[in-house]
């Protein structure tokens, strides 16, 4: 090969080096990061889904868990749903229920429960910060027609 053959590798083999930094390396890692959390699993540990889905790990098995997203509300997955494990939260919500998304607890200040926004817009109402639409005597949070 002479100099002037390998001088045009040269370029395909920095743009295959920087195909492999940018897209392969980090891909792989990853993929590592999602195994060792699925391996790591245990019976009683709060978790995510890549659902979005928060909910603590009541059984196990090779492929599948059972998760209990609410006092005797259970749903079976497969293991590779789970993104993350979540650190329990201490906090409890005005009805002392545990706070499962680390969230804050609505008040009249129109808050979010949960990451829903259920909570806060009865709050709102209740307090009347809903910009001055009061009509009707619904208690579902939407207005009545006019």
């Amino acid at each position: 090969m002479s100099p002037d053959q390998l001088g045009a590798f040269i370029p395909i083999v920095l743009i295959i080096l920087v195909f492999w930094l940018l897209a392969i390396r980090p891909a792989r890692k990853r993929q590592q990061e999602a195994q060792r959390v699925q391996n790591s699993l245990a019976i009683g540990e709060r978790v995510m889904l890549t659902s979005g889905i928060f909910g603590r790990i009541s059984a196990l098995d090779d492929e599948t868990l059972d998760l209990e997203v609410a006092p005797g509300v259970v749903i079976t997955t497969l293991r590779p749903a789970v993104a993350r494990v979540v650190e329990p939260t201490t906090s409890s919500t005005a009805d002392g229920a545990a706070d499962l998304t680390g969230g804050t607890t609505g008040g009249t200040t129109g808050g979010t429960t949960g990451g829903s926004s259920g909570g806060s817009t009865q709050n709102a109402l209740e307090a009347g910060e809903n910009g001055g639409s009061t009509r009707g005597d619904r208690t579902d949070g939407r207005d009545a027609p006019a």
